[in-house]
């Protein structure tokens, strides 16, 4: 299974991330506090789900060279009635 633009969702996502991180400095008021961010958990899961996501291989070589090796030599189980199904709606 393919899921597209997930590289340019988790892009975003790390620009969006850096742009949190930015010190703004200049401030004359003598004030040291600084800016605090509290991630959502949901927002972690999230990352770790975008991070998986881009790890993950597009094609699971295994399974593809299990299925080719049945079709070139002629083991591959074809169910002719669920092909005809699958065609006809």
């Amino acid at each position: 299974m393919r899921i597209g633009n997930i590289t340019n969702i988790y892009e975003t996502y790390a620009i969006q991330q850096s742009n949190t991180r930015v010190n703004r400095g200049g401030n004359n008021s003598g004030d040291s506090r600084r800016d605090s961010l509290d991630v959502s958990p949901s927002a972690r899961s999230f990352t770790a789900a975008l991070q998986a996501i881009s790890n993950a291989p597009d094609i699971r070589e295994e399974r593809v060279s299990v299925i080719r090796s049945q079709i070139e030599s002629g083991t591959y189980p074809l169910d002719a009635s669920r092909i005809a199904d699958s065609i006809l709606g």
